[in-house]
């Protein structure tokens, strides 16, 4: 007995639960009566089994059902296919629309996609604000949590990555652009009219403004409110708003740095450099960060670079030679010249001296930085203004090596005045042409200031230990160039060339010379004219090129440089009787 009452209880218990649950209405979910079932939807389970497809609700009850090639049931929606039709229904099994076998649909997780058959969605070559017109009469559709969008509206539906970007049509005004970014059925906000692509970006132009959204779709990332943007190097993307000012990394879409409008990016080896409005001594203002957007330095100026790995820069008023990182490398100066040979002029005040360029030592010695008040030039036409401007023309060329904001940093804005005569020449054959006098100087000015010309009378060469190459002080020299250099010697009267060794080069010939285009030289004997020396540069005897070897050894009238024709011309009575073309630097 108490082995039939064993099997019989169990069985009475079982029987017991299906009338329960017949009694309240419901059923036992019964998984196993399936092939498959897969679940989007949280509360809609879809069913397979054989060739036909249910959407099941939580306790298993068939809420509606149709043929294989249905669409999973996601997001409050399902298409069901049946009879040869389209049935688009919602979570509690009802049909919202139907369709014939004319249309297809595509699901993209919460939007559901209903078109005609060969009219799919636009691909991304058709994106350059050009679109195709659905034919008259025929529509697509859109669905989103069973809900339709657009209504008869739809002009043209593009994919994009995680968006699908429809073109709506609107009554009485240009059409619409409205991205829909269906993993969870949301519409960006905003009022778009147009649509590009542009370097794997998509544009997305306001429909009243000039702003338009960026969208990175690889990235699924949106920055609003754009105005312009600029590609920095590949890598890096400039998004420019009205008051700001964006740096993104272009491969990955991350926001690195947001900064003032006006700014610009210079990307280097392992930094940015964020440069904006002009500040100081015409020098831009400078933040260094590193390539994560992370601030390395700030509140400095950019003076300019030096080369792959180092840049001059300013701060406080002084420059500095620093690494990319802003680290600085050197003391800070007034300003800082070109590099000559490993040595690099550098100027304190109103002296300068140089330091080694790898090291960064400074020199044992310093001179004076000669200028001249405008108002105690010269003024009229005479021996004196003509030997000025001679004398300026051969001592100013090296001011090309010195950056822009030379003057300014060296004297300050209340020296426009002043005429620079002495800068250094740098450091050519292991020397440096110096200027030898002890000028005055002036107590309302950081210059060493000299009333007259006639003090422009001492020159000569200095190594980097500040030894003199000897004894002479010259009337005038040039830098040296291949072991000689040109000198006008009071003591020796005449003007000709000396070795590295300050040894005369050759016997007198010349009385005077000049620098002329391209470090050419020319020179000149003086004439007697009617009882007295003409010092003009009416005659001319002779050009030499910047390596000392004789180009014209005739008496002419001029010597002229004819840039368009790159030739040095000489003439004598208005007629060419020699001429030079210099070489082509390309060939």
């Amino acid at each position: 007995m108490n082995r039939i009452a064993t099997h019989i209880y169990p069985l009475i218990l079982f029987c017991a639960s299906i009338l329960l649950l017949s009694f309240s209405g419901t059923t036992q979910f019964n998984p196993s009566r399936y092939d498959s079932i897969k679940q989007l939807d949280s509360n809609i389970r879809t069913a397979y089994k054989k060739q036909k497809v249910f959407y099941l609700n939580q306790l298993g009850k068939k809420m509606a059902r149709g043929k294989l090639g249905s669409t999973l049931f996601s997001h409050g929606q399902g298409a069901l296919v049946k009879r040869r039709k389209i049935f688009v229904v919602d979570s509690l099994g009802s049909v919202v629309s139907k369709y014939s076998d004319d249309y297809q649909f595509r699901q993209f997780q919460s939007v559901l996609y209903i078109s005609p058959k060969d009219n799919d969605l636009g691909s991304d070559e058709q994106m350059s604000g050009r679109y195709p017109r659905s034919d008259k009469g025929i529509h697509r559709h859109l669905f989103i949590k069973g809900e339709e969008l657009f209504e008869n509206t739809i002009d043209t539906v593009f994919l994009q990555r995680h968006l699908l970007m429809v073109r709506v049509k609107e009554h009485g005004s240009s059409p619409s652009v409205v991205p829909i970014h269906f993993a969870d059925g949301e519409i960006i906000p905003g009022d778009f009219s147009l649509l590009e692509r542009r370097d794997d970006l998509l544009l997305i132009h306001e429909k009243y403004n000039k702003e338009f959204t960026t969208y990175f779709p690889n990235h699924d990332r949106w920055y609003n409110d754009i105005v312009s943007y600029d590609s920095i190097e590949k890598n890096h993307l400039a998004l420019r708003r009205k008051h700001e000012t964006l740096l993104l990394n272009a491969l990955t879409a991350e926001l690195l740095l947001t900064t003032w409008k006006e700014s610009t990016f210079d990307i280097r080896k392992h930094t940015i450099f964020v440069l904006s409005e002009a500040g100081p001594k015409e020098h831009p203002h400078l933040r260094i960060h590193d390539l994560s957007g992370q601030l390395l330095a700030d509140k400095l100026h950019y003076v300019r670079d030096l080369d792959s790995n180092r840049v001059v820069l300013q701060k406080d008023e002084l420059m500095y030679i620093s690494a990319l990182n802003g680290k600085a490398l050197s003391k800070s100066y007034r300003a800082i010249g070109e590099d000559t040979n490993g040595y690099r002029v550098v100027y304190e005040g109103s002296h300068y001296s140089f330091i080694n360029d790898s090291t960064y030592e400074q020199v044992p010695f310093s001179y004076p930085v000669i200028a001249i008040r405008e108002g105690d030039l010269p003024s009229k036409s005479n021996f004196l203004q003509e030997l000025f401007r001679a004398f300026l023309k051969l001592t100013t060329w090296p001011l090309a090596i010195i950056n822009s904001g030379y003057r300014e940093a060296l004297y300050g804005d209340n020296s426009k005045d002043l005429v620079i005569l002495e800068p250094s020449s740098g450091f050519h054959d292991g020397l440096a042409r110096v200027c030898l006098i002890a000028p005055q100087h002036r107590a309302d000015s950081a210059s060493l200031i000299i009333t007259s010309l006639d003090q422009l009378n001492a020159f000569n060469y200095v190594d980097i230990h500040g030894k003199l190459l000897n004894d002479q002080k010259y009337l005038n020299c040039i830098p040296f160039r291949k072991g000689l250099a040109w000198v006008k010697s009071k003591k020796k009267k005449g003007v000709f060339q000396i070795d590295t060794q300050g040894k005369r080069i050759g016997a007198k010939k010349y009385d005077d010379f000049e620098v002329v285009e391209h470090q050419f030289v020319k020179v000149k004997k003086l004439i007697w004219v009617d009882g007295w020396f003409s010092d003009y540069w009416d005659t001319i005897d002779g050009l030499y090129d910047p390596d000392g070897n004789k180009i014209f050894d005739c008496r002419c009238d001029a010597v002229l440089f004819k840039k368009e024709e790159n030739k040095f011309i000489c003439s004598k009575d208005d007629r060419r009787i020699k001429e030079f073309l210099l070489p082509n630097p390309n060939d």
